[in-house]
C-alpha cells in the first residue's frame, strides 16, 4: 500500500512537471511570435588608439561614429559590394542602427572619484560623459525582406569596410606639401616672406603638438621635435635676416604699389585712431559725471526698505573699459610708427622729401606722404625703385634658397607625418569584428533562452506545489500512524 502511494505521488509530480512546461513552451511561442525582433545582421568596430576613450581621433578632432551614414560611405559600400543597382544609400540609412557597448560597472567608474565628504556632490551621471570604443553596428532586411543571408551580410561588411577606410582618410594627420602652393614670382619680397612666415609657423605649430603628443616617436632616429627645431631655427635666423635686408635696403619689385600699401594703412590706422580717441574722450566725461554712491530706498506702508545701487561696479567696469581703449589707441600708434619707418626706408636718400615721417605724440598722426598726389608718389618710387635694382637679384637667391631649405624640412615632416598615420590609424587600431545573424526561429538559441526564462520558473513553481502537497500528506500520514499506536 506504502509503495502504491510513493508511486502515485511520483506520477503526479511528473504530470504537473509535464503540464507545466507544456504551458511555458506556449506561452514562450506566443511571446516569440509577438516579438518585434527583425532578421539582421550585426558587426562590430573597436577603437583601440590613444585618444578613441575621449572620442579625440589622433589628428585631435572630435570623431562621431553616426558619419557612417554619410551617403560617400554608404554609396562607395554599394558599390564594393556590386549592390548598387538594387538599393540605394536612403534605403539602408533607415535600417542602420548603431549601439555603443558600456561597461556594467559604468556608474561606479563615472562616479569613483568623488570624496565620501564630498555631501554636495551631485551623483547624477549622464553618458555624454563617456565614449565607448565598442560600437555594435546592426543593419535590418526591412528595406528587402527576400535578401538573403549572404548577401546582408555582404552588404553590411562592406560597410564597415568602406567606413573604416573613410575614417582613416578623414582622422589621419593632414601631410603638409613639402611644394608652396603659391606663386611667390607674382609677390613682392616683403609678401614673400610674410607667405613663408606664416607657412613656417603653421608647421611649426602642428610640429610642436605631434611632439607634445608623440615624443618617443622617432622613424630613422628622427621625431617631430626635431622638425620643430630645425622650422623655429629657419623662421628666426634666414627669415628674419632676410625681413631685416629687405626693410633696411628698401628693396621691391614695384616701390610705388608698396608705398600706395604703406599709405593706404596709414589712412585707415588714422581713421580708426580718431574714432578711438573721440571714444575715450566721451567715456572720461561719463566717467568724471558718475556717482558710484547711490542709493534707493523703497517705502511701503509700514517700512522702508533700503537698496544699494550697483554703480561701483558699473564705474569699476567703465575705468577697465578706458584701459583698453587706451591700449587699442598705444597699438594704434605703434602700428603707424612701423608704417612710417618702412615709408622713410623704402624712400631714403630721395631730396623731394620735405621732411620724416616724424614722431606721433598724443594721438596725433600727420605725414607729408599721406597728403601727396599719385604724381609726387611716382616719383618718389622711381629712385627708391632705381636704388632696389641694383640688390634684388641677392635677395631672391637668399629666397630661393630658403625655400629649398623649407622644402627639405617638408619632406622630413611628410616622412614623419605617414608613418605616425601608418601606426596610428590601421586594421588594429580601426579593427572590424565579425559579428553574427539574428532571425526569428524556433531553433535559434534565442527562442531555446527565453523558453528556459519562461518555462523554468513555471516548472519550479509546479514542483514546489507538490513538494508541499507530498509534505503535507506525509505529515498527515505520520499523525494517523501515530494515534493508531
Amino acid at each position: 500500500m506504502m509503495t502504491a502511494k510513493k508511486t502515485h505521488g511520483l506520477r503526479n509530480t511528473l504530470l504537473v512537471l509535464i503540464i507545466c512546461a507544456i504551458a511555458g513552451a506556449g506561452i514562450s511561442f506566443v511571446q516569440f511570435t509577438n516579438a518585434s525582433d527583425r532578421t539582421s545582421a550585426s558587426f562590430s568596430i573597436q577603437f583601440t588608439f590613444d585618444g578613441a576613450a575621449s572620442s579625440l581621433a589622433p589628428s585631435g578632432k572630435i570623431f562621431d561614429l553616426k558619419e557612417l551614414y554619410l551617403d560617400d560611405v554608404l554609396n562607395e559600400a554599394l558599390k564594393n559590394a556590386g549592390m548598387e543597382n538594387r538599393y540605394t544609400a536612403d534605403m539602408l540609412r533607415s535600417n542602420l542602427e548603431i549601439s555603443g557597448n558600456y561597461p556594467k560597472d559604468i556608474a561606479a567608474q563615472l562616479t569613483n572619484y568623488e570624496s565620501l565628504l564630498d555631501f554636495q556632490a551631485n551623483r547624477a551621471f549622464s553618458t555624454n560623459s563617456y565614449y565607448p570604443t565598442l560600437f555594435d553596428v546592426y543593419l535590418y532586411h526591412d528595406f528587402d525582406p527576400k535578401i538573403t543571408r549572404g548577401d546582408l551580410e555582404k552588404l553590411l561588411q562592406s560597410i564597415m569596410t568602406c567606413y573604416r577606410e573613410y575614417f582613416i582618410q578623414s582622422y589621419a594627420v593632414n601631410t603638409h606639401s613639402a611644394e608652396i602652393e603659391y606663386d611667390l614670382a607674382e609677390y613682392d619680397y616683403p609678401q614673400k616672406l610674410s607667405v613663408l612666415s606664416v607657412l613656417m609657423n603653421q608647421s611649426r605649430s602642428l610640429a610642436e603638438e605631434l611632439s607634445e603628443k608623440a615624443s618617443f616617436f622617432l622613424v630613422n632616429g628622427m621625431g617631430f621635435n626635431d622638425v620643430n627645431v630645425r622650422l623655429a631655427s629657419l623662421i628666426d635666423t634666414d627669415v628674419a635676416q632676410l625681413n631685416a635686408n629687405v626693410t633696411m635696403s628698401s628693396i621691391s619689385k614695384r616701390a610705388d604699389r608698396l608705398l600706395n600699401q604703406y599709405r593706404y594703412e596709414i589712412k585707415t590706422l588714422t581713421n580708426r585712431l580718431e574714432n578711438q580717441k573721440k571714444r575715450l574722450e566721451n567715456l572720461d566725461r561719463l566717467i568724471a559725471s558718475y556717482d558710484k554712491n547711490d542709493i534707493i530706498y523703497l517705502s511701503s506702508t509700514d517700512s522702508l526698505t533700503k537698496i544699494d545701487g550697483n554703480s561701483s561696479e558699473t564705474y569699476d567696469a567703465m575705468v577697465a573699459e578706458r584701459k583698453t581703449i587706451d591700449d587699442g589707441i598705444t597699438q594704434i600708434i605703434t602700428r603707424i610708427n612701423n608704417y612710417n619707418l618702412l615709408i622713410n626706408d623704402l624712400l631714403k636718400g630721395s631730396q623731394t622729401m620735405e621732411a620724416s615721417a616724424g614722431e606721433i605724440s598724443s594721438g596725433e598722426v600727420e605725414t607729408d606722404v599721406t597728403e601727396m598726389s599719385q604724381a609726387e608718389i611716382d616719383k618718389l618710387a622711381e629712385v627708391a625703385q632705381a636704388k632696389a635694382d641694383e640688390k634684388m637679384a641677392a635677395v631672391d637667391a637668399e629666397i630661393d634658397l630658403l625655400v629649398k631649405k623649407y622644402e627639405a624640412i617638408m619632406e622630413d615632416f611628410a616622412t614623419l607625418i605617414n608613418a605616425y598615420n601608418a601606426m596610428t590609424l590601421n586594421d588594429a587600431s580601426v579593427e572590424i569584428l565579425p559579428g553574427r545573424y539574428n532571425t526569428p526561429s524556433l531553433l535559434s538559441g534565442r527562442f531555446l533562452v527565453m523558453l528556459i526564462k519562461t518555462a523554468g520558473p513555471i516548472c519550479c513553481c509546479g514542483l514546489i506545489v507538490c513538494l508541499v502537497i507530498l509534505i503535507m500528506q506525509k505529515k498527515k500520514q505520520y499523525q494517523q500512524n501515530t494515534v493508531n499506536c
